[in-house]
C-alpha cells in the first residue's frame, strides 16, 4: 500500500495557520509567494504558490512529491526528444495504433462484445493489450519514449473521426476545434499547447479521451519542463446541448469565434463524450480555465480527471446536468472549482487544494442572480483545503446540496462555507450543508454570515472539529472516518467524509500514480 500523496495536509487547531505535511507551518501571508524563500522547507515557489519540491521526504520517510506512480517516475513531458524530431506540418486526421491500457479478463477480450462501450472489440481494444487472449503484435500496446514520437502540428478544424494515440506527440497551435463527430484520444497520449492555443469541442461533437491509470492522457503546456507556467495556453473546452439558464437557451464565450464556442440546448441527456484518466495543466490564459464542461448532459462521462496550475480557474461547469467523480483541482490562481449558468448535476470524490480564490465557488449566473433554474448541484465527498478566499463561496444566487465533505484551512481568514445574501434565503430548498466537517476557517464556526442555520448540529449534523488530515487521507481516529449519511440517489454511499478513503484501507489516494502535481 502506498501511503504517500502529492498533498500531505495536517490541520492544526490555530485558525491563523495550517501545516502541510509534517514539517512546517505555512502562515497565512506566505502561502502565496513570489520567491522560494517565502516557502517552508520542502516547498518551492511556483505559479505564485508554495508547492512541494520533488524528492523531499515527508514524515515516515515517504516521498510526498513523486514517489511512485508508474507513469510519473520519469518525466512524461520531457523524454529527451531531439530538437530535430520529425514534425508533420498538418493536423493529424487518421487513426493510429492505440496507446495501451489496463488488463481485462480473457473472457472479455474474446467474446466479440464491446464491453466498455468505446467502439472497439476484443483485441482491437487497447484494454486487451495485456490479455493472453490477444497474441503479441496484434496491437502497439506500449507507448514509445517521448523522443521517439513523431510530432504533429494541429491547427484549425480537426476532422470528425480523428484519433490521436501515443505513437505521436500533438502540438496545438492557435484555436483548434472539433466539429460534427468524435475526437478519440487514446491512452498515454501527450498533447502540448502553445501560447494562444486551446482545444474546443463543439456542441455537435464529442471528446473521447480514454486514458487509463497506467497510461494517463496529458494536455499541457508546450513549454519545456522548468519553464511551464500557469496561463501558457487557454485550456480544454467541451460544449454541449443541455439546458442553461440563459433566457435565449444558448450562449457563446466572448473572444472566440461564435460558431465554435456556441453552447446550450434542450437535451438534458446530451452526450459530450467521455473523459477518463486525464491530466490538464498550465492553462487559464486570458482568464480562461484548464477544463470547461459547458451545457453537457447526463450521458457525458467524467471520471478521474486531474487539473492543476491554471492562471485562473481549474475546472468550470457551465449549466447542464453533467455528473462527475474523482476529480482534482490543485494550485489554481483563482477558483479551484467554479460553476454557474444553472448547473444541476453532481460531483463526488472531489479534491480541491491550494486555490488562490475560493476552493469551490458557485453562481447561478454571472449577470442575474434570479435566473432559473438556480445552480444547485449535489457535491458530496469533497475535500477542500488550503484555499485563500473561502472554502465554499456562493454568489449571485448560487446554491448547493453538499454532504459528507471536509472544508478546512482558509488561508486568508475567510469562512469555510459562505453563501451571500442572494443565496442564503433559500436554505434548505436550494442550499444545504450536512454531515460535514468545517475547520480552521474564519467566521463563526467557519460559517459565513448567511449560513448560520447550517450550524445546527441537530438538523444538519455538521461538526466543527479538527479532521486531522494526514497525507491527504483521514488517519485512524480522525473524526472524518465516521459520521457519513446517505447521499442522493445515483451517488455512492460511504461511511467516511471527504474525497479519500481513510487509512489504512487499501490505496487511499486514488490520484496516486497517474495525476501530475508537479509545480513545473
Amino acid at each position: 500500500m502506498r501511503a504517500a500523496s502529492r498533498f500531505a495536509v495536517i490541520l492544526l487547531g490555530s485558525a491563523g495557520s495550517l501545516a502541510l505535511g509534517c514539517r512546517a507551518t505555512i502562515p497565512d501571508d506566505t502561502f502565496a509567494c513570489t520567491t522560494d524563500e517565502q516557502c517552508p522547507d520542502g516547498f518551492r515557489c511556483a505559479g505564485g504558490f508554495c508547492n512541494r519540491t520533488p524528492g523531499v521526504m515527508d514524515a515516515g520517510g515517504v516521498d510526498a512529491a513523486l514517489d511512485a506512480g508508474p507513469a510519473l517516475d520519469a518525466d512524461p513531458f520531457d523524454g529527451g526528444e531531439a530538437d530535430g524530431a520529425p514534425r508533420d506540418a498538418s493536423a493529424d486526421a487518421g487513426s493510429h495504433a492505440d496507446g495501451g491500457g489496463t488488463e481485462r479478463s480473457m473472457a472479455e477480450c474474446s467474446d466479440g462484445v464491446d464491453n466498455d462501450d468505446d467502439g472497439r472489440t476484443d483485441c482491437a481494444d487497447p484494454e486487451c493489450c495485456d490479455s493472453g487472449a490477444c497474441t503479441a503484435g496484434v496491437l502497439a500496446c506500449e507507448c514509445p519514449a517521448i523522443g521517439d514520437r513523431t510530432v504533429i502540428d494541429v491547427r484549425g478544424t480537426v476532422p470528425a473521426g480523428t484519433e490521436w494515440a501515443c505513437d505521436h506527440l500533438y502540438h496545438l497551435e492557435g484555436v483548434v476545434n472539433v466539429e460534427g463527430g468524435d475526437l478519440t484520444v487514446h491512452p498515454g497520449t501527450l498533447v502540448r499547447a502553445g501560447r494562444g492555443a486551446g482545444l474546443f469541442i463543439e456542441r455537435d461533437a464529442r471528446l473521447l479521451a480514454l486514458g487509463t491509470a497506467a497510461r494517463p492522457i496529458h494536455f499541457t503546456s508546450a513549454e519545456p519542463e522548468g519553464a511551464r507556467a500557469p496561463g501558457d495556453w487557454h485550456g480544454l473546452f467541451v460544449f454541449g446541448q443541455a439546458p442553461i439558464n440563459d433566457p435565449s437557451g444558448s450562449s457563446v464565450i466572448p473572444g472566440f469565434p461564435a460558431d465554435i464556442v456556441a453552447y446550450g440546448g434542450t437535451d438534458p441527456t446530451h452526450d459530450c463524450g467521455r473523459i477518463e484518466y486525464v491530466n490538464i495543466t498550465f492553462g487559464g490564459q486570458d482568464q480562461n480555465v484548464n477544463l470547461a464542461l459547458i451545457a453537457c448532459g447526463t450521458r457525458t462521462e467524467v471520471h478521474y480527471v486531474h487539473t492543476a496550475h491554471s492562471a485562473d480557474t481549474n475546472v468550470y461547469v457551465g449549466g447542464g446536468t453533467v455528473t462527475m467523480d474523482h476529480v482534482t483541482s490543485w494550485a489554481s490562481r483563482d477558483e479551484g472549482f467554479l460553476y454557474s449558468e444553472g448547473w444541476v448535476g453532481s460531483a463526488q470524490f472531489l479534491f480541491v487544494g491550494a486555490a488562490g480564490g475560493a476552493g469551490i465557488r458557485g453562481r447561478t449566473s454571472f449577470v442575474d442572480a434570479g435566473r432559473l433554474p438556480y445552480s444547485t448541484p449535489a457535491i458530496w465527498n469533497a475535500t477542500v483545503t488550503n484555499s485563500v478566499v473561502a472554502g465554499v463561496e456562493l454568489l449571485s444566487g448560487g446554491g448547493i446540496h453538499m454532504g459528507n465533505s471536509i472544508v478546512a484551512g482558509v488561508m486568508g481568514g475567510g469562512a469555510c462555507f459562505a453563501p451571500d445574501a442572494t443565496s442564503a434565503p433559500r436554505i434548505p430548498a436550494d442550499l444545504d450543508l450536512r454531515h460535514s466537517i468545517l475547520w480552521s476557517c474564519g467566521g463563526t464556526m467557519g460559517l459565513g454570515s448567511g449560513a448560520g442555520a447550517l450550524g445546527d448540529a441537530g438538523v444538519y449534523a455538521n461538526r466543527f472539529v479538527d479532521p486531522v488530515l494526514n497525507v491527504g487521507t483521514p488517519p485512524p481516529g480522525s473524526p472524518a472516518t465516521t459520521g457519513a449519511t446517505t447521499p442522493p440517489a445515483g451517488l455512492d454511499a460511504t461511511t467516511y467524509l471527504g474525497a479519500f478513503t481513510p487509512a489504512p484501507a487499501g490505496t487511499n489516494d486514488w490520484s496516486d500514480g497517474w495525476a501530475d502535481y508537479r509545480p513545473n
